[in-house]
C-alpha cells in the first residue's frame, strides 16, 4: 500500500511540474509575429521609381530660329497703311457784291458772301516726317518682341534639359537613400531641383507664347492664321527617340 501511496506522489509532482513549465512558457509560445516594417521612401517628383542606371536622352541639338525671317514676315504681315494725310489750309475770304450789281431788289442775304479756299501742298514734310517716325517705332517694337520670342524658346529648350540631368540625379539619391549610403536629405535636394526646372519651362512657355500673340496681334487679320501656324511651327521641339 505505502509502495502505491509513493508511485501516486511522483506522478502528482511530475504533472505539477509539466503544468508549472507549461504555464510559464505560455506567454513567449503565443507571441504574434512582427509586422515587416518598410523604410520611408520619399516619393520621385514624377512618380515613377525607376532605375538611376537608365541612360539619359542624348543632347538634341533644338532647330535654330532664324530671326531675320520671323522679323521680315511680321513686317510683311502689318495691315496696310491708311490714307496718307495731307495738311490742308484753309483761307477765308470776303466778298461785297455792292460793287458789281444793282442792289436795290436784293434780299439783305445777297449782300456779301464768304469764300473757303483750300491749299493742299504736293509735299507735306511734316505728315513724312510722322510718318516715318511710326514705321520706325513699329519695326522697333517688332524686333523686340522676335528677340523675346526667340530668348524664351532658348530658355525653355535649357530647362527641358535640366528636367533630364536631374530626373537622373534624383533617381540616383533615391537609391543612395534606400541603402543608407546618405540620408534624405541628397533627394530632397535633386527633387526641389527637378521642381525648379520643370516650373521654368512653363514659366518660358508662357513667355514665348506672349510674344508669339504680340506678334499675331499686329498682323493683317487674313494673314495672322498662317503666321501663326509659321510661329508655332518654330516653336515646337521636334520628337526624339528614347534610348534603350
Amino acid at each position: 500500500m505505502q509502495k502505491w501511496n509513493l508511485y501516486a506522489l511522483i506522478i502528482a509532482t511530475q504533472l505539477a511540474s509539466i503544468s508549472l513549465a507549461k504555464a510559464i512558457e505560455l506567454p513567449w509560445q503565443q507571441a504574434e509575429e512582427k509586422p515587416t516594417v518598410l523604410p520611408f521612401e520619399v516619393p520621385r517628383l514624377h512618380g515613377q521609381s525607376e532605375s538611376f542606371k537608365n541612360p539619359v536622352n542624348p543632347l538634341g541639338s533644338a532647330p535654330l530660329i532664324d530671326t531675320d525671317s520671323i522679323y521680315y514676315a511680321a513686317l510683311n504681315c502689318y495691315p496696310e497703311q491708311s490714307t496718307f494725310k495731307i495738311s490742308v489750309n484753309l483761307v477765308a475770304g470776303y466778298k461785297a457784291n455792292t460793287d458789281q450789281f444793282e442792289e436795290d431788289d436784293w434780299p439783305d442775304i445777297t449782300d456779301h458772301y464768304i469764300g473757303i479756299v483750300a491749299k493742299m501742298p504736293l509735299y507735306d514734310t511734316t505728315d513724312r516726317s510722322r510718318s516715318r517716325d511710326r514705321e520706325y517705332n513699329r519695326r522697333v517694337k517688332t524686333a523686340s518682341h522676335v528677340a523675346r520670342f526667340a530668348q524664351a524658346l532658348a530658355n525653355r529648350n535649357y530647362a527641358y534639359r535640366e528636367v533630364g540631368i536631374y530626373l537622373a540625379m534624383e533617381a540616383r539619391a533615391q537609391a543612395r537613400v534606400s541603402q543608407g549610403i546618405v540620408g534624405v536629405d541628397e533627394q530632397i535636394k535633386y527633387l526641389e531641383k527637378t521642381a525648379g526646372a520643370q516650373r521654368n519651362i512653363i514659366k518660358t512657355t508662357a513667355e514665348a507664347t506672349e510674344h508669339r500673340l504680340a506678334l499675331i496681334a499686329m498682323c493683317d487679320s487674313e494673314k495672322s492664321d498662317r503666321f501663326n501656324d509659321y510661329l508655332v511651327n518654330v516653336a515646337n521641339l521636334p520628337k526624339t527617340v528614347k534610348t534603350q
